[in-house]
């Protein structure tokens, strides 16, 4: 890492951090939990809520992209809406080699991991918000589809908040850890 870089990472003062409230993920998770239990080997984090931002009560599907030994992707999708329109949310970890990320907009999690941030982006279209973390050796990212016109610092309180509201997903338990291990 390029010394610039730890040392912004370093002064930058991450969002207040907020602690998961419960142990279990969101209850729009259950019909692909048994799934991930099965298929995925590297530890699986789901929040167990979401900020008001994501609408949570329109959430109609929730779709398992990926479930591998060494990766997952689940995707949540809004009533409705079809095709782009419909995202909602992705959460998707991915087992990679040490030192990958680099932080342009870091933030300090609940965890004490630093997690990249960038903003909306709209150009012919608008992607969403992205924020990733490496916890060992898995990279974890978290999408979420937010208003352009929100200010980056307030798209960045919405993913950090969603990402210290993360559980670990026991494989083959019934119960979850409280928060992701640092």
């Amino acid at each position: 890492m390029q010394c610039w870089v730890r040392v912004a990472l370093a002064m930058m003062v991450g969002a207040p951090v907020v602690a998961a409230q419960s142990n279990n993920p969101a209850s729009v998770f259950r019909p692909v939990i048994a799934e991930l239990r099965s298929k995925v080997q590297i530890p699986v984090l789901l929040p167990s809520k979401f900020p008001a931002r994501l609408r949570s009560p329109d959430i109609s599907d929730v779709v398992l992209l990926t479930a591998a030994a060494d990766s997952y992707s689940v995707d949540l999708r809004y009533k409705g809406d079809n095709g782009d329109a419909g995202f909602a949310a992705w959460f998707h970890g991915v087992r990679s080699p040490p030192d990958v990320v680099r932080a342009k907009h870091p933030y300090r999690l609940a965890s004490g991991a630093l997690a990249a941030f960038i903003p909306v982006g709209c150009g012919g279209s608008c992607a969403p918000a992205n924020l990733w973390w490496q916890q060992d050796d898995v990279i974890y990212t978290i999408q979420i589809k937010l208003p352009s016109d929100m200010a980056p610092r307030a798209q960045a309180k919405v993913l950090v908040e969603t990402a210290n509201a993360m559980v670990r997903l026991r494989r083959g338990a019934q119960s979850f850890n409280r928060r992701a291990p640092p």
